[in-house]
């Protein structure tokens, strides 16, 4: 399989903040764009955090995906911590589909040891052939609950204080193959103005958990009718619930298999109970999409 390449960021070694570092002469200038904007939605990450490796996931306009790594950079020019860069290799639709709907192998490819000799480089087309088998997944409790969600196009936020490579790739090995086709993923993000599927959010005062400007996918969403939310039906709640379980608990697997009309409130700290509406003053939420957040 070949795919196409560029590296977006900010380095020590120039003056020009963040910005296209060097790219493949098959990258189409629409990628780019995309590629770009989709870095500069992920958020930035407070000065108290200690970042770590990341990628995600996500379709591009044409059908196409990008897998974009996300590695810090340590001192931007100036002396600032938090510099990032991206390296995004992109894909078009069959190939993708051909290799299972399966980017965790594509972003192990992506790298952030990046040198003033790359500047303005023309990287080469890349190529990669697809391993003869899966790794079995690691065992996780919420690997069910989050597969259930995604399958029934709902997307799940995690609440975590690292990537959440390993949980990732335990729920898409459970994936159907449909579900994985459609399916965009973030293994750590500090905004979710990009509104993946499933993404993984330290807890921070201000983050955006639904986007409060316009979607810039709204054409991809049309011109995928597939991947519209369902609305809600009669006696159901339309609003976006955000589920949560005291810190260090497991959120348990019946937790999203149904969902009580009116919840008891419970004294049991251990208990988890999942409201039918729930409103969230600081954070907008999308209606026809709902929103699962677990510690």
């Amino acid at each position: 399989m070949r795919y196409q390449q560029a590296v977006y960021g900010s380095f020590a070694f120039w003056d020009r903040g963040y910005a296209l570092l060097a790219r493949s002469a098959g990258c189409r200038g629409e990628w780019l764009g995309e590629f770009q904007r989709a870095c500069r939605m992920l958020g930035e990450p407070p000065a108290e955090t200690e970042f770590e490796r990341s990628w995600f996931a996500r379709r591009l306009l044409d059908g196409g995906w990008m897998i974009v790594g996300v590695h810090p950079q340590g001192h931007d020019d100036h002396g600032r911590p938090g510099a990032l860069a991206f390296h995004g290799l992109f894909v078009d639709r069959l190939s993708y589909s051909w290799v299972g709907a399966d980017p965790f192998p594509l972003a192990a490819l992506t790298r952030g040891d990046w040198t003033a000799a790359d500047r303005d480089t023309e990287l080469p087309t890349g190529g990669w052939r697809r391993p003869r088998g899966p790794s079995p997944p690691p065992a996780h409790p919420l690997v069910e609950p989050i597969a259930r969600a995604l399958a029934s196009k709902r997307p799940v936020v995690v609440h975590a204080a690292r990537p959440i490579d390993d949980l990732a790739n335990a729920v898409w090995r459970v994936l159907p193959w449909r579900t994985r086709t459609r399916c965009s993923l973030s293994t750590w993000a500090f905004d979710n103005a990009n509104r993946f599927d499933l993404v993984a959010m330290p807890k921070l005062r201000g983050t955006t958990y639904a986007p409060r400007i316009a979607d810039p996918r709204a054409r991809e969403i049309r011109r995928y009718p597939e991947e519209k939310a369902k609305r809600p039906r009669p006696g159901e709640s339309g609003t976006g619930c955000l589920l949560d379980t005291p810190k260090k608990m497991p959120v348990p697997l019946s937790a999203l298999a149904s969902r009580p009309s009116n919840p008891a409130p419970s004294d049991n700290p251990g208990s988890l109970a999942v409201p039918d509406r729930l409103d969230l003053p600081l954070f907008p939420v999308d209606p026809t999409r709902c929103l699962v957040g677990a510690t």
